[in-house]
């Protein structure tokens, strides 16, 4: 299938890391040519104030229409790759249970940082964070690590990266080690599921991944 003609816009926050950063990698490994719109938080700020982004960001323009929601415009590039040659090809799986597995994977991790808690009061959160990882935080994690391990590979759907892989090491794996959230320990992962942080590592390493941030480096 060729890559589409129509203008592509993908709006996010500047900076490396986020919900968009798996679709500028997947982006750039198909071969799409798209405009990567970075905004600051006071742009942001002022554009919502004018009825822009009622619903956040990031937000994918086709020629004049937007579309939200990350995971599914990231399920959209990789679906472009799908009859490309090499790994892309498997970022999101045409078989049918490798492809299950992957939207298990990302709906898990989307349900845990759904239910993550989001306190004003700083003593409320760090009690309320601190029981969630505890708990309920610490099953949908575990339900990760089970699925990296039954699979055949270092990923999550055996040995081929996809936006599952992407979407958990560079959001909630990284988000953790980087101390992104508050009061979770930034060894929280590395502590409690080593499969993880396997995979995280993999992906770190995967050439779709490497060649992407050679290509940033580079502009």
């Amino acid at each position: 299938m060729p890559l589409p003609t129509e203008p592509h816009e993908l709006v996010y926050f500047d900076f490396n890391g986020g919900r968009a950063e798996p679709i500028r990698i997947v982006f750039t490994a198909i071969g799409l040519d798209f405009k990567d719109v970075r905004l600051k938080r006071e742009e942001f700020m002022a554009k919502k104030k004018d009825g822009l982004y009622p619903t956040g960001v990031p937000v994918l323009k086709i020629g004049d229409v937007e579309h939200t929601q990350s995971i599914a415009i990231l399920r959209y590039a990789a679906m472009l790759g799908q009859s490309m040659e090499g790994d892309v090809a498997q970022l999101y799986p045409a078989d049918p249970m490798t492809a299950l597995i992957t939207d298990q994977a990302i709906d898990t991790a989307q349900d845990m940082m759904a239910a993550f808690p989001r306190k004003e009061d700083p003593d409320e959160m760090k009690q309320a964070r601190e029981e969630y990882m505890a708990g309920k935080g610490k099953t949908f994690l575990g339900q990760l690590e089970a699925l990296i391990k039954r699979a055949d590979g270092p990923y999550i759907g055996g040995k081929y990266m996809t936006i599952a892989d992407l979407s958990i090491a560079l959001g909630i794996v990284k988000g953790i080690q980087n101390g992104m959230f508050d009061y979770v320990p930034t060894t929280f992962i590395d502590d409690n599921f080593p499969e993880m942080t396997n995979m995280a590592k993999h992906v770190a390493e995967n050439p779709i991944v490497v060649d992407y941030y050679k290509k940033l480096e580079a502009k």
